[in-house]
């Protein structure tokens, strides 16, 4: 069962300060949250923000359609929760699931006083893994005909400019060539100018694409870019004429046997902002992660073409000469592992030889971490896989 941390009476535990009266009004009136400053909210800002972001921006919701919930299988894993808990309260991470081999192992939130207790959460870059997804559901359906097609032949507003040569497969693993600032602390980058792009139209945010400029042959350097994930986005919606939300309710989510429906933010124009912000609960991530470990396969059915996630889990050449180990909008890890990965702490890690997932929703204080949460985390991850083999679970 799900630990969360609570609040207690004061007199029985007068030495613990206990939540303040809740303010009048939804939270994010009281913390006087402002969206387009979202890469500098505070922790309270974050922890209401992250949790309610269809209440600050327009959404598209990826319904469950009704489809009976499928429970998850809750099993036995090595005793780990006085750990998960010291890391989950030094790392900012609000939610964590284990799952092996099919089975919960470990589910923890950190809940009450303003923390989170199981609702949906913000997935941030997390939602280019998902688009990648959408892309391999295109490609099964033939609504994209091959992934070394030119982007521009869906695209033809980027029919001039750097992205003309630019194919399928080059945006995907986001080695274009076309030079992007991801900065998360510049308020003046291209990824800052994104939430101001969200406000326009959809010809707005392509022809912002379109000018950038060049700063490699294609399919020579990787360069991390949301903005290509937006484009990856506008690609999927243009090839299946569905947006990313009904495709992807369509695909996966009403098959899944989700617990809840999930939410895209969208710009102006209607079109989901597929470089982040999908929203949807710990246990459906968790979900999520057991469909990419099983092959993109729901019931017997194929949703994904036959050896995508491996190809999806195989970094580009230019990533891992770079040391950044990348594939199609996903983080490549050791030993056939790879991960879903968001700003400020947020992570899907499927290791298919284990049969291991293992999600967690956090609130760092800068939106990269420090040196030392990313070696925390890395330690989490690795004591979770050295107990399974202890246990005889790989």
């Amino acid at each position: 069962m799900p630990f969360r941390l609570k609040c207690m009476i004061p007199a029985l535990l007068p030495l613990l300060l206990c939540c303040p009266p809740a303010a009048a009004g939804p939270c994010w009136e009281a913390e006087n949250i402002k969206p387009l400053e979202i890469l500098f909210w505070n922790t309270p800002q974050k922890l209401c923000g992250y949790q309610n972001m269809e209440h600050l921006w327009s959404s598209n919701t990826v319904a469950r359609n009704g489809a009976p919930v499928k429970p998850l299988i809750y099993g036995k894993g090595p005793d780990l929760k006085n750990s998960t808990m010291a890391f989950m309260q030094k790392n900012g991470v609000y939610g964590l699931l284990v799952m092996h081999k099919g089975a919960v192992i470990q589910e923890h939130y950190r809940g009450g006083c303003g923390g989170y207790d199981g609702g949906r959460w913000t997935s941030f870059s997390m939602a280019k893994s998902l688009t990648g997804l959408l892309v391999g559901a295109a490609v099964a359906d033939g609504h994209i005909r091959s992934l070394d097609d030119r982007v521009a032949a869906y695209l033809p507003e980027l029919a001039k400019g750097a992205y003309a040569e630019v194919t399928v497969r080059q945006l995907l693993t986001m080695t274009s060539g076309v030079a992007w600032n991801e900065n998360y602390r510049d308020p003046a980058s291209d990824v800052a100018k994104l939430a101001d792009l969200a406000d326009g139209a959809e010809h707005s945010f392509l022809a912002y694409m379109a000018a950038r400029p060049r700063k490699a042959e294609p399919g020579t350097v990787f360069t991390y870019s949301t903005g290509e994930a937006g484009v990856i986005g506008h690609l999927v919606r243009r090839a299946t004429g569905k947006s990313l939300a009904a495709y992807m309710s369509e695909k996966i989510w009403s098959k899944l046997g989700m617990e809840r429906d999930a939410v895209w933010i969208t710009d102006r124009s209607g079109a989901e902002v597929s470089g982040c912000c999908f929203s949807a609960t710990l246990r459906d991530y968790a979900r999520m992660g057991r469909f990419m470990l099983e092959g993109g396969v729901i019931d017997g059915k194929a949703v994904l073409p036959p050896g995508w996630m491996r190809e999806t889990a195989t970094a580009s050449k230019p990533s891992r000469a770079q040391n950044r180990p990348y594939g199609y909008q996903m983080w490549v890890r050791e030993n056939g592992a790879y991960q879903a990965s968001g700003i400020f702490g947020q992570l899907i890690h499927v290791d298919p030889e284990r049969e291991l997932v293992i999600v967690m929703l956090s609130a760092w204080e800068n939106a990269v971490g420090t040196v030392e949460q990313h070696q925390d985390r890395r330690a989490y991850i690795a004591a979770v896989k050295k107990a399974l083999a202890a246990r005889g679970g790989k």
